[in-house]
């Protein structure tokens, strides 16, 4: 079932066809009731929600999905999930007292968690992610 639900995400991404997009969702949405431990469907979930893919775009649940994704070790979650915590896209939000603006949280600590759990995996991305924060000053 997995094969069959990454080939209607990736023909819809080549044919831009949202009722392809909207059926992958379908099959993964499956996959994870039949195996909740499965990492794949959580990533592709996440993607869709990010890019609005066949669903709303969402990314309080892009994040939400890329992080159950990073629990399970899945190496593309857990970078996604270190570019989320980092910027703090999809986080929830705080009322600055100072400037009286809405802004995200954003946790640098646990995105190069994510991202140093990714590299001790072979992950390129999450190398480089790494050696850019360390470089900028943070100190992990």
């Amino acid at each position: 079932m997995l094969n069959l639900a990454l080939m209607y995400f990736a023909n819809g991404k080549e044919s831009k066809n949202e009722e392809k997009f909207k059926e992958a969702a379908r099959w993964f949405r499956t996959l994870l009731m039949e195996d909740p431990a499965m990492a794949e469907p959580f990533f592709y979930l996440g993607q869709m929600h990010e890019s609005g893919y066949g669903v709303t775009r969402d990314l309080k649940s892009a994040f939400q999905y890329y992080r159950k994704g990073a629990k399970l070790d899945h190496v593309d979650s857990l970078v996604k999930c270190g570019d989320f915590l980092y910027s703090g896209r999809g986080l929830p939000s705080f009322n600055s007292r100072k400037t009286g603006s809405i802004a995200a949280r954003k946790d640098a600590a646990e995105a190069f968690k994510c991202y140093r759990k990714a590299s001790e995996m072979g992950n390129s991305r999450g190398m480089n992610n790494c050696g850019l924060m360390l470089e900028t000053g943070f100190e992990g």
